[in-house]
This record gives C-alpha cells, sequence and structure tokens, in this order.
C-alpha cells in the first residue's frame, strides 16, 4: 500500500487505473476494518508490551520476501540482451 501511495503521489501510476478499485473498496472499508480494529483493541496490551519484536520481525520478513522475490526473479526471467546496446551479453 506504500508502494502504491508513493507512486500516485509521483503520477508516475496513473489514478484511472486504480479508480475501479477503489470504489469497491471505500463500499466495504467498514467491513473491511471494523473486525481488524475490533482485535486490536483486545489485544492492545499484550501489543504494546511486544512492540519492538513485532516490528522487527516484520522489518525482517519484508527483507527476506523482497530477497527471495529479486532472486527468483533473477532465475526465471535471466539476463536479458537489451536492444541497441553494444557488446551486451548473450
Amino acid at each position: 500500500m506504500l508502494i502504491l501511495f508513493v507512486l500516485l503521489a509521483l503520477q508516475i501510476l496513473p489514478a484511472k487505473w486504480v479508480n475501479p478499485g477503489c470504489y469497491v473498496l471505500i463500499r466495504y472499508m467498514a467491513l473491511l476494518f471494523v473486525p481488524i480494529g475490533v482485535g486490536v483493541m483486545q489485544y492492545f496490551d499484550l501489543l504494546r508490551a511486544q512492540f519492538g519484536p513485532v516490528v522487527v520481525s516484520c522489518a525482517i520478513s519484508t527483507l527476506v520476501v523482497f530477497v527471495v522475490v529479486s532472486w527468483s526473479s533473477h532465475l526465471i526471467h535471466g539476463e536479458r540482451k537489451v536492444v541497441g546496446q553494444k557488446g551486451a551479453k548473450k
């Protein structure tokens, strides 16, 4: 969501591409977020006590996902010759 926000804010991604999905999400926003909010409030003391480990585990898991996706993408796609570039590897 953060990447989507940055792309939209910098106008790299046209807003008209995401408008249809936005209308659906806004229509069901209460249905999607109220149960999550209630669940967070039930475990607020536990989350407050374990805030550091939760943040660290989220950061580490995000980095692991980035590495795995980039590695698998490199394996699947490999190095490609760039058209018009002299001396490119085959």
